[in-house]
């Protein structure tokens, strides 16, 4: 990322605690509950039923998903990268 002129900003370890006194001063945090005076949420949930012509492309796009999902559940399993995921199944064998 390059700033003004051209520059690269860098930021020194000794510089961290200048800067982020300086943006505590100027900065203001509100939260919602303190901007915004709106009721609570109300969730209201309808069925629709799809066109025939719809419902297949939904359909399809729901398998595509699926299937991409289980192609890079396989990369994964069948690669050597460590996550977390591995790490927790691997940790339940135990």
């Amino acid at each position: 990322m390059t700033g003004y002129g051209n520059h690269t900003p860098v930021l020194k370890r000794h510089m961290e605690p200048e800067l982020t006194e300086k943006l505590h001063s100027i900065t203001f945090r509100a939260t919602k509950a303190e901007c915004l005076d709106l009721p609570e949420t109300i969730d209201i949930i309808r069925y629709v039923e799809l066109e025939d012509d719809a419902d297949k492309h939904y359909k399809n796009i729901a398998k595509d998903s699926y299937t991409e999902l289980r192609r890079a559940e396989q990369m994964l399993r069948s690669s050597n990268t460590v996550t977390a995921a591995r790490c927790i199944s691997a940790r339940s064998l135990i």
